[in-house]
């Protein structure tokens, strides 16, 4: 850039680094890390598997007898 009056160059570049690390520093922040999520989707879907695991194994255990129209649990 041409020489002008009152144009500190040192000045100016100590600027644009500060901005340039301002940027930085916002956009760390701003980061989502989308590892962890993909574990913790798969833990959310496990935990939604287990209770139906158990239901499904105590419905297998019932046993029941047809009385007419009426169901009667047996256990």
């Amino acid at each position: 850039m041409p020489y002008s009056p009152g144009y500190d160059a040192d000045a100016v570049h100590e600027r644009e680094q500060e901005l340039l690390l301002r940027i930085v520093q916002r956009t760390a922040e701003n980061l989502i890390d989308i590892s962890n999520s993909h574990s913790i989707e798969r833990l959310q879907q496990q935990d939604a598997i287990d209770p139906m695991d158990e239901i499904n194994e105590a419905i297998e255990h019932i046993e029941i007898d047809y009385v007419g129209d009426l169901v009667v649990p047996l256990t």
